[in-house]
């Protein structure tokens, strides 16, 4: 996945769009005094992250605003006829307590800006998360079944209605899909390097205290400390033991695939935020 727009697809801004009054009473607003990016992989607990971060109150709604799926129709509501006026009206609009945060895949990042060192520069002074999850193969073995579920999380309350009990093992696609997360993640490193990173995991989120990870954060951020409140995250994992036994099939059929992505891996897992609290 090289994260370039498919050939056919729509442009995602119209240099015809008309302004609105909503873009022009944001033009005039103050921009976030602070801001910060998830730069995350599939299936690597985003949206666990979102919602969690979402709760506190001062770390702004970090959602998937570059998301090319809904962006057209975010941008025609904001009046914005290019990337670069989207991003700041879209700041504005979604900050919380003068805090903006967004998340974002590299593929996200290069369809809307053009390429990763395109939305750095539309966001300078923003801090870094990097989200990964340290079992690839389960996250790959979790994006293949992505495509037997109509819901890929649920949220408490909500139900787990279609969890994926069974479906056909294929190796070469889940193969497949651990390269690109590995490509994403390498897309990311190289972009990033030479700056602060707040390295974080799905493993290592869920078995920590929620509210030491938000305190953690706040402090990269550079959100006030203070008392953290009580926070939480809705959403919950829908996997099944399915993902454990298709992700064992694979390590025991693609052994050398698994030692050498692990081998090239090791450097950035290294470098993970440990569990906290």
């Amino acid at each position: 996945m090289s994260g370039e727009p498919r050939a056919g697809t729509a442009p995602l801004f119209d240099p015809r769009q008309p302004e609105t009054d909503l873009g022009r009473m944001l033009d005039k607003a103050a921009p976030p005094g602070r801001g910060y990016f998830i730069a995350f992989t599939a299936r690597s607990g985003s949206s666990w992250l979102s919602d969690l971060l979402s709760s506190h109150g001062g770390l702004g709604h970090p959602k998937e605003y570059f998301n090319p799926g809904f962006l057209p129709t975010g941008a025609a509501r904001l009046g914005a006829r290019d990337a670069a006026t989207y991003a700041a009206r879209s700041a504005k609009r979604t900050a919380r307590a003068g805090v903006h945060g967004v998340k974002l895949t590299s593929t996200q990042a290069v369809q809307t800006f053009g390429s990763i060192p395109a939305f750095l520069d539309l966001h300078p002074g923003y801090a870094a998360l990097l989200l990964v999850r340290r079992d690839i193969i389960r996250q790959a073995v979790s994006l293949y079944l992505m495509r037997f579920q109509s819901r890929v999380h649920s949220i408490e309350g909500q139900g787990e209605g279609d969890r994926v009990e069974d479906a056909p093992y294929d190796g070469d696609a889940i193969r497949k899909r651990a390269r690109q997360l590995a490509a994403q993640e390498e897309a990311w490193d190289a972009a990033l390097a030479g700056r602060p990173v707040l390295r974080l995991c799905q493993e290592n989120m869920l078995a920590g205290d929620p509210a030491a990870l938000v305190a953690r954060i706040a402090a990269h951020v550079g959100v006030p400390a203070g008392t953290v409140p009580s926070v939480a995250s809705r959403h919950r994992k829908i996997g099944t033991d399915l993902n454990a036994r298709m992700a064992a099939r694979f390590a025991a059929e693609m052994p050398g695939f698994v030692t050498k992505l692990a081998e090239a891996r090791a450097d950035r897992l290294a470098r993970l935020e440990p569990p906290l609290g």
